[in-house]
């Protein structure tokens, strides 16, 4: 994942992180693309902070 590919240097000016919006729109676009994947991990996450 790209996320973890953050350079010291880059970890306190936060030009890696996406805009909101575009975070959104990414989100969303995974939602609906994968729908019975995020209902697996909701469940799961469910169990585990229960």
């Amino acid at each position: 994942m790209e996320i973890f590919n953050i350079m010291p240097s880059e970890m306190f000016n936060f030009e890696h992180l996406q805009p909101k919006e575009d975070l959104k729109k990414l989100t969303l676009e995974i939602i609906d693309s994968n729908p019975d994947k995020i209902k697996e991990i909701y469940k799961l996450v469910k169990a585990i902070t229960e």
